[in-house]
């Protein structure tokens, strides 16, 4: 009833615990060694958890839709995702340079070549693997704890603007670092290695990777920093111009943001949000024809938003564009009837148009 409670409570703060049954069933295999208890009973005990799974990916999975975060992609597509989400986060975990909160695929898709090159590091990962899986099985259970933790997360599932992202390697790195830790300890045995001599090659890894840790919470100090660098290592991560125009826009630079969230519509033009940031930003310094021009665009993609209709019905206003203004609200009110401001909205371009006179503000 614990581990139920704890997977049910973890599930609920973090969906990478979905994969947990099948982990827990690798640790009977090694180093639990319970097969002799067999399979059978392994299940039952951890039915439970199981049946949570398909509870928690049916909600995660409708919650995601509902902020239309779910991608329409092949089959074809989506396996080549994560082919080359599983090699890049393998190195990532050996190599930790250039790292970002988020990492977005080509706007055209993974090339071949790409996709090929993770196929050969897998293979070639997963045979070595195999050729020890005898003398070093935390290498086999371990390579299967990375590959089956991982595989939600990976890109098989077309879910949010990134194919990958390095939180999601808390939970499948340890398989990574399990296996390893095993693999170094038999060669040093095999070969009669001092004591002395594997704590200097401790020494030596722990001041690497710690120089590297290092270097990267140190583009963590604030979000400008951390989306500008992520900037830096790809021009095309149209979400890390949009969280940096987010970052700009809560500094009160309304300039530097809206030029963001214009970087983050041209590597993505479907990226609708990005066209309303964009349109609300410029709406604040007046610009009120590219205001329009963005929330056009915001429309075209998304034309249910209330909001979008009634941020173009004041760009329009200002615009001395009264008529095209006034059919911006009344669309607000049809989807929004009890709206107050949209109702305001509406009766103040009705009042304005049967007026004789009619102003309007300077873009």
């Amino acid at each position: 009833i614990g581990v139920f409670a704890s997977m049910t409570l973890g599930l609920m703060a973090k969906s990478t615990l979905l994969t947990l049954p099948f982990a827990l069933l690798l640790l009977d295999f090694w180093p639990g060694e319970r097969r002799k208890e067999g399979w059978g009973r392994l299940l039952r005990e951890k039915l439970g958890l199981f049946l949570l799974v398909p509870l928690f990916l049916w909600v995660g999975y409708q919650a995601q839709a509902g902020f239309g975060a779910v991608r329409d992609a092949s089959g074809l597509e989506r396996t080549g995702s994560a082919l080359v989400a599983y090699a890049s986060s393998l190195g990532h975990l050996f190599v930790p340079i250039d790292l970002g909160p988020m990492y977005v695929a080509p706007a055209g898709g993974f090339s071949a070549v790409a996709v090929i090159t993770s196929v050969v590091v897998l293979l070639a990962v997963t045979l070595t693997v195999l050729r020890f899986r005898r003398s070093v099985p935390a290498m086999w259970i371990g390579w299967l704890w990375f590959v089956g933790t991982l595989l939600p997360f990976s890109g098989i599932v077309a879910i949010g603007g990134h194919f990958m992202a390095d939180r999601y390697l808390l939970i499948p790195s340890v398989g990574i670092w399990l296996g390893l830790v095993f693999l170094v300890s038999s060669l040093l045995d095999r070969r009669n290695v001092t004591v002395r001599a594997r704590w200097i090659l401790g020494v030596v890894v722990l001041i690497l990777f710690g120089a590297a840790s290092f270097r990267q919470v140190a583009r963590w100090t604030d979000s400008t920093t951390l989306f500008a660098h992520t900037l830096e290592i790809d021009r095309e991560n149209y979400l890390a111009a949009y969280w940096l125009g987010e970052a700009r826009a809560l500094d009160g630079d309304l300039e530097g943001a809206a030029a963001s969230f214009a970087d983050a519509r041209t590597a993505n033009p479907a990226y609708d949000l990005a066209w309303f940031k964009e349109g609300s930003a410029l709406l604040e310094l007046r610009r009120n024809a590219a205001a329009a021009t963005a929330f056009e665009e915001y429309l075209r993609l998304r034309p249910n938003q209330f909001k979008g209709w009634m941020n173009l019905g004041v760009a329009y206003g200002r615009l001395g564009r009264l008529e095209e203004a006034l059919r911006c609200f009344e669309r607000a009110v049809e989807i929004s009837p009890s709206d107050q401001q949209a109702l305001a909205n509406r009766d103040r371009a009705r009042q304005m148009l049967s007026s004789p006179q009619r102003g309007k503000d300077d873009d």
